[in-house]
């Protein structure tokens, strides 16, 4: 299958090109060690490096990066609301204002007023495909936080825009992973229950997820 990514902007295409989420590890867990000693129970235990699931999900798609630098300040005004003050460092990706009432969800005890940023890629994917667009999973950003969606990017033909907001004052710089994109097959579900009485063995070295269960997928 091929996604593709299009932009009109060269400058992107050149320093901040869209990249395998695999190649774009938070630096916390690229750091981390498969296994670490821990000290309150005197034995090495293995780490979510081992955990195909995280891994899974950490690797899955491709990251949009921020094509230019933005300053977000937080400013209080008259109605209990917070204003975002915008700087950017190309006029081109000014992120639009949206109003709080538009998504009435309060972040802390003022009504802050949203931000939808700018992306300057065009997303296509073939026929029956859609993509679920989120914050690169566990980059755990303290102070910017964006919704997800899922959009039908076989036959939306116009980028996908990211709607959020700041926590406090804040620079998006150029580069940084701004999003997840990771596209799926759509399929009608129907939901059923059932009960049993069999027992699902505990995982164990010898019965482990990566060995027994484990699929691998390839998003290159």
């Amino acid at each position: 299958m091929n996604i593709k990514f299009i932009s009109m902007d060269q400058d992107v295409i050149d320093n901040y090109p869209v990249t395998p989420a695999k190649k774009t590890l938070p630096k916390w867990f690229k750091d981390l060690p498969q296994e670490k000693f821990s000290f309150p129970i005197g034995n090495t235990l293995p780490t979510i490096k081992k955990c195909m699931p995280a891994t899974d999900m950490l690797t899955s798609g491709y990251i949009i990066h921020n094509p230019t630098d933005i300053d977000i300040i937080r400013e209080e005004v008259a109605g209990n609301f917070v204003e975002n003050r915008i700087k950017v460092k190309n006029n081109q990706y000014v992120p639009e204002a949206h109003r709080f009432e538009m998504c009435p969800v309060k972040h802390s005890t003022n009504k802050q007023h949203w931000i939808k940023l700018k992306n300057p890629w065009l997303v296509r994917t073939p026929p029956g495909y859609s993509c679920l667009f989120i914050q690169p999973i566990y980059e755990f950003n303290p102070n910017l936080r964006l919704l997800s969606g899922i959009v039908d990017t076989d036959t939306f033909d116009l980028p996908v825009e990211f709607p959020g907001w700041i926590v406090k004052d804040h620079i998006i710089k150029a580069g940084d992973p701004l999003v997840q994109v990771i596209p799926f097959k759509r399929d009608d579900w129907q939901m059923s229950m059932e009960h049993t009485k069999t027992h699902t063995p505990a995982m164990t070295e010898e019965l482990r997820y990566k060995d027994l269960f484990h699929k691998k997928k390839k998003f290159n």
